[in-house]
């Protein structure tokens, strides 16, 4: 069977926009973009359009592929100062002279949507209140909404990026799933993959999951999307894989389509967060 990213966003906007509506004042999103990414344009496109169906207002700083790393983090400075601002988030990948975490620590925790500075990080490895990185998140809503249970579940991630794959391992921890993190390394990955309850796909290779390389009803969720050949595909080969799992997410349609969300749910959450520390300050 096939998870349907879109079918569960739409579930969930319907309530994050009455939540949304009860804001005391319209929420604002500062989106950071350094260089010319058409694949970045295209990505913050959509949160532009998921913003604009909530009511929120998205700010768009756009810098050249010239850009100095230091003028990023100024920038982001002041939207730390600014409190018209509810929300901070660089779009990945910067330009390859850029210290990454040092541009993403310079956000306040208390603006972080992405969830990616060391304090949520931190927090997030100590099983405390914070903010979640999308994807991961967006995977974790899949997997809540199929209604697939986490406890003593055997789950391989394969791939081990700070973005994805390491969040979505101590998320998936914390909530009793046993996890295996594979990446290049990893020898002898089939044992692994075999064994595996749930799979979650984030390697960044098209097609690279086979029907060979699971049990028959596991999990699957494919974070990858690639083009090939004029078609969007993702890290499973479909065709192989689909004839033994259990459950599958589409690529299009699956872990992106709730990716997009988290932005604005994560948004929303800082909001709250913020409007109770203005509370306790009073």
């Amino acid at each position: 069977m096939m998870m349907d990213g879109k079918l569960v966003k739409l579930h969930l906007l319907e309530e994050l926009a009455k939540k949304i509506k009860c804001c005391h004042h319209p929420l604002t999103l500062a989106v950071l973009l350094a260089g010319d990414s058409e694949a970045s344009k295209i990505y913050i496109r959509r949160k532009e359009n998921l913003a604009l169906t909530l009511g929120i207002t998205v700010s768009l700083y756009s810098f050249s592929n010239e850009a100095r790393e230091s003028e990023v983090i100024a920038c982001i400075q002041k939207l730390n100062e600014d409190k018209n601002v509810d929300g901070i988030l660089v779009q990945l990948p910067l330009p390859p002279t850029f210290d990454v975490q040092r541009v993403i620590n310079s956000i306040s925790a208390e603006k972080d949507v992405d969830g990616l500075t060391s304090n949520h990080q931190g927090r997030l490895l100590q099983n405390q209140p914070c903010i979640i990185p999308c994807t991961a998140m967006a995977v974790f809503h899949l997997l809540q909404f199929y209604q697939v249970s986490l406890a003593s579940q055997n789950v391989v991630i394969i791939g081990r990026s700070n973005l994805v794959s390491k969040p979505l391992a101590c998320l998936l921890t914390n909530h009793d799933a046993t996890v295996t993190v594979c990446h290049s390394k990893t020898k002898n990955l089939v044992d692994f993959t075999r064994m595996a309850d749930i799979i979650v796909v984030a390697v960044g290779k098209p097609r690279f999951l086979k029907g060979e390389m699971i049990k028959e009803g596991a999990i699957i969720i494919d974070v990858g999307i690639h083009r090939e050949g004029g078609k969007i595909v993702g890290d499973v080969d479909v065709d192989s894989v689909q004839k033994k799992c259990r459950y599958l997410s589409k690529v299009p349609g699956g872990v992106g389509e709730l990716t997009v969300y988290m932005v604005m749910e994560n948004l929303y959450t800082l909001y709250k967060n913020q409007e109770k520390q203005k509370n306790i300050g009073n």
